[in-house]
């Protein structure tokens, strides 16, 4: 273990065992924080990335005065475009959205500026390559990260931030009817509609909850999911088998403390639609879909969305989250934009600057040739139809 002090007086403690990916008691707003997503992500997928070191993984701990933890977080290093990079495990393609500092409440500037002192004593170059940071889908307004980079840049570093496709979040109240009552009147015409086929038993809709049971629909679940993104001239994320080992593992693990279920609609004995859900204490978080676009007529989309709000709603559940990408269904269920951002740090020197320079002529230059919505390899773009 090495211990090195920081100018707040916290200390960072730098750990290799996986059980400190992040330790309980730490607030985090997103599943994508939890020990058991970053456990899996790191074995299953990181791990095997191009350009990653296995054993490169590192877990920073924050410890107070009294040497108890307040706050942790867990990195890796990832060789690509002629510079090492430090990521935070768990972003990147798998989920990249609310990223933060896990800490305990109060302290989020603290454990903020330690870990930035951590990374600004670090060597400046791996195996003769600049070595940079990227903060991959944090809250545009985050003072936690604005912390972060403030005291980086404070000594010497150099920092670009770019604006991401945005969040989409829609508070519940505390009834279907008020709820019903915010919708515009096409969109209500289809909730209603999909909960009188509900009533008919022209539909059945499911949460498949334990992890025989999301075992048991996976492929339906998969098939789906790619059916849509094959149709589109897209591999879908599924083509990888990493990410399908990864994100398998991951949502039985959180099934079996029902953290995460699959919400199954069929129609006339077939899978219409499927979505799988991350759940914490007050939110659901979609983190994939798979729609029959075969059968566009049903309108398999507003079907499943309109059943799963009035579930969670029923649920007590406080929100649902639709995740990163700018899809206009989804201001039509009355969710709104949370602003997501990506930033890249630079440490002092002319290479540095010169290459945070070319990267954003670059970023720049593709933004004016293309202006079309992002793209990733987790695809989690959830077409309604």
């Amino acid at each position: 273990m090495l211990s090195v002090s920081a100018s707040n007086d916290c200390a960072i403690c730098q750990k290799t065992a996986t059980d400190q990916f992040a330790p309980k008691g730490f607030d985090v707003e997103c599943f994508s924080q939890d020990v058991r997503w970053l456990r899996n992500a790191w074995q299953q997928f990181h791990s095997s990335q191009s350009g990653v070191d296995p054993n490169c993984m590192t877990c920073l701990q924050v410890e107070g005065l009294g040497g108890s933890p307040i706050g942790g977080s867990s990195w890796f290093k990832q060789f690509k475009h002629g510079i090492s990079w430090w990521q935070m495990i768990g972003s990147g393609s798998i989920c990249s959205d609310y990223v933060q500092l896990p800490c305990i409440a109060g302290v989020e500037t603290q454990v903020a500026v330690a870990t930035a002192n951590w990374f600004a004593n670090q060597p400046r170059k791996s195996f003769g390559v600049p070595t940079a940071i990227e903060v991959d889908g944090h809250r545009s307004n985050c003072k936690q990260w604005q912390a972060f980079f403030d005291t980086l840049v404070s000594q010497g570093w150099s920092c670009d931030s770019e604006q991401l496709e945005s969040a989409w979040r829609v508070q519940l109240p505390d009834t279907w009817k008020e709820y019903e009552a915010t919708l515009s009147q096409s969109r209500r015409r289809k909730a209603r509609r999909a909960l009188k086929m509900l009533d008919r038993g022209e539909l059945d809709y499911q949460l498949m909850t334990t992890p025989e049971e999301v075992d048991q629909h996976w492929a339906d679940f998969v098939y789906l999911h790619q059916l849509r993104r094959q149709q589109m001239g897209q591999p879908g994320c599924f083509a990888d088998p990493k990410f399908e080992a990864f994100l398998r593992s991951a949502a039985q693990e959180f099934a079996a403390d029902d953290s995460a279920f699959i919400a199954r609609l069929c129609h006339s004995g077939k899978p219409l639609a499927t979505l799988l859900v991350f759940r914490t204490a007050t939110t659901w978080f979609i983190y994939q879909s798979g729609l029959d676009s075969e059968r566009v007529e049903l309108e398999p989309g507003h079907l499943v969305n309109a059943l799963t709000l009035q579930r969670a709603i029923e649920s007590g559940v406080q929100y649902l989250d639709y995740m990163r990408g700018d899809e206009h269904y989804k201001s039509g269920w009355r969710s709104v934009p949370n602003s997501l951002s990506r930033t890249v740090l630079f440490p002092p020197g002319l290479a540095s600057r010169g290459i945070s320079s070319a990267l954003k002529i670059k970023r720049n230059l593709k933004a004016w040739l293309k202006s079309g919505p992002s793209t990733s390899s987790r695809s989690q773009q959830q077409t309604e139809e």
